[in-house]
């Protein structure tokens, strides 16, 4: 927002532009009062700046009638922290920040931005780069708490009020399953079909905007009748998310984050699993780098509760084109001792125009008892919408196998959380190396294609087929939701098609349905076609 401030009234608007959601607010105005040290006065704030606030303006210290930019964060009761106070010229005064409140109504309409009142009446457009669909969301409170760094298919509800500081929110999802002949043998069919109810309820507490807590409780029953195990019934309550949150508390850039978190990459290459953690993340103005340690102290398999995990992730500030290097670490305390480190680059988003790109690649390095194991492995993709209705894409995965045929030796394995979940265009994420087949990247090549159908906002429709080869021959698929292993005598595993279909509601629910059909090849004698079906009904609270 552009205008001119009136002490004691708000900012009379005179131009504004749409912008994307970036690190810090931004201030520009004349200095109304220097109180004491470290403190001073700007379009109704008071701004403070720490020892670690860069500050380049004359005369090196704040004075009552000087003209600066100040950048930084709004800790809410007219209170900002500033990263950095710099010169600026004579000018419109400004406000780069979230939009907090509108009244639109009556003969003067506002909006309140920082606390700050912005008189709107004067203004007959607002500019905007990007189309409205592109800009996210960004924080406010508890009730973006509920949802930070979630994708959405994981999305709560807007929730409800408890109090100033508080607000409970849930999410509630049925799904039903269906797998035929995983085993590939049509005489003997393996048939399995589930029924799950899920329910997630979740608490945040807000301070302010420099803290908050989440606590989640998650509650699922599922209902399973299975051709070879019979019949059961699971009834499980476990803990969710459970964490501190501080933002920047020393003004040096530095988040830390406490407790049970769910670490969860965009395309869940990495990881897609609640971690009980410390982390830190530090963000620049063109860089952001996150540590975190972590166990799994309940709730987990016996490898992931065996397991102690080092996580470093540095990362430009790109919105639209993301380019990072991480390294995972991985100590397994097991009768079998085992170490894995992954190393890794990555580049995702619009790289050249109407497409949406990425690329993975990996290198690990390790050992299984005394066996070392070390391999590389590849993830590279795009998705061209050249309108709005239809999207293309390709993609190819490779993971090195060893040519011995074992798990170990020269075979890449992927960290162990990953889920391999994701989405191209459409609303709605799937099993992106084949619903059936649903394989870890390890002695595994994997090509894509997928046409998506969108007809309009929040409902689609993909195809999508794979082309599966072995890097190496060998009698074992890693991590397969298969009930048969290939014969090793040929590199050819099948093909797979899967349609996934995803409609997103104006009522806070999801519809979500998927086919999937595998295609055995020569490395299966004698085999048959194996599908699965799911249909999914999500609503958020």
């Amino acid at each position: 927002m552009r205008g001119d401030f009136e002490p004691g009234v708000g900012l009379h608007a005179a131009s504004a532009d749409l912008v994307q959601p970036a690190r810090y607010h931004e201030l520009i105005g004349t200095i109304s009062s220097v109180p004491e040290d470290g403190q001073f006065g700007l379009l109704g704030l008071v701004v403070r700046s720490g020892p670690k606030s860069r500050v380049a303006i004359e005369g090196g210290q704040p004075t009552a009638g000087l003209r600066v930019k100040v950048e930084g964060y709004y800790r809410g009761d007219d209170r900002f922290a500033a990263r950095s106070v710099r010169d600026r010229g004579p000018g419109r005064d400004r406000l780069i920040g979230r939009i907090d409140e509108l009244n639109l109504t009556g003969a003067q309409p506002t909006i309140r931005m920082m606390g700050i009142t912005v008189f709107v009446d004067r203004l007959r457009e607002v500019e905007h780069e990007d189309r409205f669909d592109e800009y996210a969301v960004t924080e406010r409170g508890a009730e973006d708490a509920v949802n930070r760094n979630r994708d959405e298919d994981d999305l709560f509800g807007k929730g409800m009020r408890l109090g100033r500081h508080w607000l409970l929110a849930g999410q509630g999802q049925t799904r039903g399953t269906f797998e035929d002949n995983l085993n590939l043998r049509s005489r003997d069919r393996e048939d399995r079909d589930e029924a799950l109810f899920a329910f997630r309820a979740r608490l945040v507490y807000q301070r302010d905007a420099a803290f908050h807590a989440v606590a989640e409780i998650n509650h699922r029953q599922i209902w399973r009748n299975d051709e070879r195990d019979g019949r059961s019934h699971d009834d499980v309550t476990r803990l969710g998310e459970a964490y501190l949150y501080w933002l920047d508390p020393f003004d040096a850039g530095l988040d830390l984050q406490l407790g049970r978190v769910d670490f969860d990459d965009e395309r869940e290459w990495l990881f897609d699993q609640n971690l009980d953690t410390v982390r830190g993340i530090w963000n620049g103005a063109r860089a952001r780098i996150e540590y975190a340690y972590s166990e799994t102290l309940s709730d987990g398999s016996v490898e992931d509760e065996a397991a102690e995990n080092h996580f470093i992730y540095v990362s430009n500030q790109h919105r639209k084109r993301h380019l990072a290097a991480w390294l995972f670490r991985r100590e397994f305390d097991l009768a079998i001792p085992v170490r894995r480190t992954h190393v890794g680059v990555r580049a995702t988003g619009e790289w050249w125009d109407d497409h949406e790109s990425w690329l993975d690649i990996a290198w690990l390095n390790g050992h299984t008892g005394t066996a070392d194991q070390r391999g590389l492995a590849l993830d590279l993709g795009t998705t061209w919408e050249p309108g709005d209705h239809f999207a293309f894409t390709l993609g190819y995965a490779w993971g090195q196998g060893d040519p011995s045929g074992s798990e170990t030796g020269r075979t890449f394995r992927q960290s162990g959380l990953q889920d391999n979940n994701g989405k191209f265009a459409g609303v709605t994420s799937f099993r992106y190396y084949g619903e059936v087949l649903d394989p870890e990247l390890a002695n595994l090549a994997v090509f894509t294609a997928g046409i998506g159908w969108l007809p309009r906002s929040g409902l689609s429709l993909d195809l999508v087929w794979h082309q599966y080869r072995q890097d190496h021959l060998s009698t074992r698929l890693v991590d397969t939701e298969l009930d048969r292993r290939p014969n090793g005598q040929s590199k050819d595993i099948g093909h797979g098609l899967d349609l996934v279909f995803g409609w997103r509601t104006r009522w806070n629910m999801d519809v979500e349905a998927i086919a999937g059909w595998f295609s055995p090849g020569r490395a299966f004698l004698d085999a048959d076609d194996a599908f699965v079906g799911k249909l999914q009904l999500r609503f958020r609270f």
